[in-house]
């Protein structure tokens, strides 16, 4: 089972102003970690994010066509 993130530590913040404050901080820092992710995955193929969407999108027209 994964380790469960407790935002606090990971950002080294003893506490928020009010729980609204948290959630955002939360889904932005979140939002960073998954954007690492997808570049460290990019990136052995060599291309950027960017380009995988136009060749995902190029992909659904090609088999579009086919049918």
């Amino acid at each position: 089972m994964s380790k469960q993130m407790n935002i606090e530590q990971e950002i080294n913040q003893k506490a928020f102003a009010n729980p609204r404050e948290k959630v955002v901080v939360n889904l932005l820092f979140s939002a960073g970690w998954l954007s690492g992710l997808q570049n460290q995955v990019m990136k052995q193929f060599d291309i950027s994010i960017q380009q995988f969407n136009i060749l995902r999108i190029l992909r659904g027209y090609i088999r579009k066509a086919l049918r």
